[in-house]
């Protein structure tokens, strides 16, 4: 028994050893489904490579006429970051140690709230966390810098497709 221990303390502190994987090639998906609202789900991808990066927005109408027909348009938004937003972007993500648990939330869409997750693809490795509910989130620190940095991102796009 003691040596089955003594194995997985070991194991257990390699894991926490390992570096985190660059930062410098990634894709984040912020996704969010919703209850009831105009919109079914909005989804915001960034993808960074090396210095650059974009980001793109798509959310799908469910307002529609009694004939099926949209009464407002899916939204759908481009635009490349600047080379600032990219660096801070993944200065920040570096921080936010996604791979490094956290990841239990709460999906809100049975009282009319939103069930928000966050998928990153980072070094041939994927993580997925759920941001709606989770305290990781909510605290003062780099995941919640990450989110808000994100939804602001989202914002801009937003006002973009509407134009």
């Amino acid at each position: 028994m003691i040596g089955v221990l003594g194995s997985l303390s070991v194991l257990m502190s390699l894991a926490q050893a390992l570096p985190l994987p660059p930062t410098e090639n990634v894709i984040l998906s912020l996704s969010r489904h919703y209850g009831r609202a105009v919109f079914s789900e909005c989804r915001l991808d960034v993808v960074v490579y090396g210095s650059r990066g974009n980001a793109s927005l798509w959310c799908d109408s469910t307002s529609v006429d009694s004939k099926g027909r949209p009464i407002i348009p899916d939204l759908n938004a481009y635009e490349e970051l600047t080379s600032d937003e990219t660096k801070h972007l993944t200065a920040t993500l570096s921080s936010a140690r996604l791979f490094d648990g956290g990841h239990i939330g709460t999906d809100g869409r049975a009282g009319d709230g939103i069930f928000e997750t966050l998928k990153l693809l980072n070094g041939g490795k994927t993580v997925v966390l759920v941001t709606s509910g989770n305290p990781t989130f909510d605290i003062q620190g780099p995941r919640k810098q990450l989110l808000s940095m994100l939804n602001d991102i989202e914002k801009r796009l937003r006002e973009k497709a509407r134009r």
